[in-house]
């Protein structure tokens, strides 16, 4: 029997893309692994410890093979909770939004806080980098993106070359009336103004 971890990285819920593309998937994986278990974590909900002094400089100890003191002990521990939970599953499968062409802060610090040495990655006798003590299996879904793509790609044209419509892309909210330009620099088109080169959060979900 297996388990598969969902990661989920949308805070949108039920009204996200990448979210109900993953429910779908785990819908028709329970039918065809019916031993297998699902587990959920939502790194918005998730309490993660942060990223501190002390976890920064117990990490850097480990790394120059020095022992601990009883603060970074305790801040270590921590970390070793949450890569532990991780290392718990077989597969794992990430419904992934795009958030201003990159992945959310959330979801960033959940991998800032797995990728540790001696808890997911080590090093050989030769100073090569290797994984330490499990083999999982990983999918993932960007379905905003795979939707851009794929509608571009008929187009044969390229998203950061044209104008783009709020209307069908910003689906997040962070635009609500007038264009989106994306080229070189971004622009808003606002109706009976010139586009302003400021920079758009522009998000998917």
């Amino acid at each position: 029997m297996a388990k598969l971890l969902h990661i989920q990285t949308s805070p949108r819920g039920s009204r996200s893309a990448s979210q109900a593309v993953a429910e779908h998937f785990i819908d028709s994986y329970r039918n065809t692994h019916r031993g297998d278990t699902v587990e959920t974590l939502n790194v918005w909900q998730a309490q993660f410890p942060e990223l501190d002094g002390a976890i920064i400089d117990a990490k850097y100890a480990i790394a120059h093979g020095q022992p601990h003191s009883p603060e970074q002990v305790h801040a270590w521990k921590a970390v070793a909770r949450v890569a532990d939970h991780f290392k718990s599953a077989d597969k794992y499968i990430v419904s992934l939004p795009m958030w201003n062409f990159g992945i959310p802060y959330k979801l960033k610090h959940y991998i800032d806080l797995l990728v540790q040495p001696g808890l997911t990655f080590g090093f050989t006798p030769g100073g090569r980098l290797q994984g330490t003590g499990y083999r999982q299996t990983a999918r993932g879904n960007l379905c905003a993106r795979r939707r851009i793509r794929s509608r571009f790609r008929r187009r044969n044209r390229r998203p950061t070359e044209h104008l783009i419509s709020n209307k069908s892309w910003a689906s997040s909210g962070s635009l609500t009336s007038g264009k989106f330009l994306s080229s070189r620099r971004s622009a808003i088109q606002m109706p009976g103004k010139k586009p302003s080169p400021l920079p758009i959060a522009k998000r998917w979900n």
